[in-house]
């Protein structure tokens, strides 16, 4: 599921928790799942933070390289 899901569920979940009608059963359901739900989101973006650490490191690479051939 992609992020945009995810922080969709949470919403959701954030949302029924604001409701005055929720049990304290279902309240503690919402907001287990909601935990889950944002420690999943920050696995993700996690996970996107070293891909994009690993694209800019090989882009400054690739940078410093051609600068290099170019002083020859």
């Amino acid at each position: 599921m992609g992020l945009d899901e995810k922080i969709k569920q949470l919403e959701e979940c954030v949302s029924k928790l604001e409701d005055d009608s929720v049990t304290i059963e279902e309240a503690m359901s919402l907001f287990e799942k909601g935990s889950q739900i944002s420690k999943d989101c920050l696995e993700q973006l996690t996970q996107a933070k070293g891909k994009i650490y690993i694209i800019k490191k090989d882009v400054e690479q690739f940078r410093e390289e051609l600068t290099t051939k170019e002083m020859k």
